[in-house]
C-alpha cells in the first residue's frame, strides 16, 4: 500500500512560478517522478491510497484516468477518506484514521512532503518518506520507499 500525496511528490513545480497546466486543464506532473512511482508499483505490486487534498475535487475514477494520462500504470485503490472539502483535519490524522478503520497493512509506505507528518506516532512515522517539494519522488525517495516496503516494517 502506498499512501500518496501529489504536490511535492508528483507535481514539483516551484511555488514561485505559475502552475503549468496540461491540455486536460489539470496540473502537469514531473515525468521522472511518475516513472519512479511506476517502478515502485511494478516492483512491489502496491496499490495507491490518495492522501492529497486534490482527492477532494476529483472522483476516484477521474483521478485514475488523470494519472493514466500522465503515464501512471498502477491502480488507485481509494482515497484516505471521502471528504469533498477541507474539514480542518490534518493529513496525519486522516492517515491515522484510515489505518484505524482498515487496519494497518503488513507493508505500506507514506510518500508526502508535508512536514506535519512528523506528528504521526512513531510506529506510523517510520513508514513515511518525506520528499522535497521541488524534487518529489526522486531516486533517493524511491530507494527509501522500496526499503520500507521490502522490510515490511
Amino acid at each position: 500500500m502506498i499512501f500518496l500525496d501529489i504536490d511535492g511528490v508528483l507535481c514539483t513545480q516551484p511555488l514561485w512560478k505559475p502552475e503549468v497546466m496540461a491540455d486536460d486543464g489539470y496540473s502537469e506532473f514531473n515525468a521522472a517522478c511518475v516513472a519512479n512511482l511506476n517502478a515502485l508499483v511494478e516492483k512491489t505490486g502496491a496499490q495507491i491510497v490518495l492522501t492529497s487534498s486534490r482527492r477532494m475535487t476529483v472522483t476516484l475514477a477521474g483521478f485514475q484516468a488523470l494519472m493514466q494520462r500522465r503515464g501512471f500504470r498502477g491502480d488507485i485503490r481509494g482515497k484516505v477518506d471521502e471528504a469533498t472539502e477541507p474539514n480542518g483535519t490534518s493529513r496525519a490524522s486522516e492517515i491515522e484514521g484510515w489505518l484505524t478503520r482498515h487496519g494497518e497493512p503488513a507493508r505500506y509506505v507514506i510518500i508526502d512532503d508535508d512536514s506535519r507528518l512528523a506528528g504521526l506516532p512513531d510506529h506510523y512515522r517510520r513508514h513515511w518518506v518525506r520528499t522535497a517539494y521541488h524534487r518529489g519522488l526522486d531516486a533517493a525517495a524511491l530507494a527509501e520507499a522500496l526499503r520500507i516496503l521490502a522490510a515490511g516494517q
